[in-house]
């Protein structure tokens, strides 16, 4: 249902989601964790305090972004709906009724 705009960057991931419609907070979740050493800590337990603040915002990023962009594209689909409809502008009164 959604694309990013082109900006000349490719969207690779949910970082790069995250930052564009929630907060360019997100865009330095990929360097929170380091890929070789930290995946290999997701089988152990307990999972260490970053990986699990990790964890949370992620889930977190996912549903924000996901819950964003549906909005984006609900709103977008009922304007058009509402734009099709002759007679959406029109200012009805008791009168009018």
């Amino acid at each position: 249902k959604w694309r990013v705009p082109y900006i000349g960057k490719e969207y690779d991931s949910l970082t790069d989601v995250a930052a564009s419609v929630i907060h360019p907070f997100y865009s330095k979740m990929k360097k929170k964790i380091d890929k070789e050493e930290d995946h290999k800590l997701w089988g152990i337990s307990p999972l260490p305090d970053k990986l699990i603040e990790y964890a949370g915002i992620d889930a977190y990023a996912t549903y924000k972004s996901w819950k964003t962009i549906d909005n984006i594209v609900t709103g977008w689909d009922i304007s058009k709906e509402q734009e099709a409809d002759p007679y959406y502008h029109y200012n009805f009164t008791d009168e009018d009724a």
